[in-house]
């Protein structure tokens, strides 16, 4: 298994390297590192897991919703305009072309007049991020609406890589493919005590009682994980634990 993931890193390395000479050859000079970062990237760049937050961190600021802030006319938050032709007679966004592009022309420049995010904004993409966009950009630049406009689709479970006998459910065998590509191996199954221990931080952000593990450990019955998964959910305790985030992001406080 070493062999194959080994062979695989060594032709994946390979073709990144002939991207890179392909592209530079177009007359865009784009460093080895950021070629090198692309290794790392996921095989499918998702518009709005991977790009959008990039977009929205480093870019709306000049080129996002606010008109008072907008520069050049660009808006890259909106799929038309994002990759309308700007005035200058290029694209900020081709699909499926990096050269064509101007978006990445400024990201790789190095002229202070022409580099994008501008130094006066302070803000900068790292090599990875530059990757991201790039990579995107080659793969087609696939855009998509707000994650809630889009109806979920089941998956269809990957039951025919090396099936584990550790396998008890659905969910098992898409961990079981990620820890296949990763030459990992399922961990041995937790105690009791550790499995309540962890359910209980998950669930509730506190550790159980004494008389929960007790009751726990005592209950020999075939869905005793399931009764006790059931109360958690049920707790007053969850319900404060799934409003964390959002107190946080209201800047709640007692003062205030």
């Amino acid at each position: 298994m070493e062999f194959v993931f080994e062979k695989v890193g060594k032709i994946k390395s390979i073709l990144l390297l002939g991207l890179f000479i392909f592209i530079s050859g177009c007359a865009l000079d784009i460093p080895k590192e950021i070629v090198l970062e692309m290794e790392n990237l996921p095989d499918k760049i998702d518009f709005n897991y991977h790009v959008k937050p990039i977009l929205s961190d480093r870019c709306y600021s000049c080129h996002g919703p606010d008109s008072k802030t907008r520069k050049a006319g660009l808006r890259l938050d909106i799929e038309e305009i994002a990759f309308s032709k700007l005035e200058s007679g290029n694209h900020a966004f081709s699909k499926g072309s990096i050269y064509g592009s101007e978006s990445v022309h400024r990201i790789l420049s190095n002229d202070p007049e022409k580099h994008m995010p501008p130094p006066e904004s302070n803000l900068s993409l790292s090599n990875r991020e530059k990757a991201m966009l790039i990579k995107w950009l080659d793969q087609g630049a696939e855009w998509k609406k707000h994650w809630s406009f889009i109806p979920p689709k089941l998956p269809k479970i990957p039951k025919n890589i090396n099936v584990n006998s550790k396998i008890n459910n659905e969910i098992d065998y898409f961990i079981n493919r990620k820890l296949n590509k990763l030459n990992l191996e399922f961990s041995e199954k937790a105690d009791k005590e550790r499995l309540l221990r962890r359910v209980s931080f998950d669930l509730r952000g506190l550790p159980p009682s004494i008389e929960e593990i007790d009751d726990f450990i005592n209950d020999n019955s075939s869905n005793a994980y399931e009764k006790v998964v059931d109360k958690f959910l049920n707790s007053v305790a969850h319900a404060e634990m799934l409003t964390l985030d959002w107190l946080d992001l209201s800047r709640y406080a007692d003062s205030h």
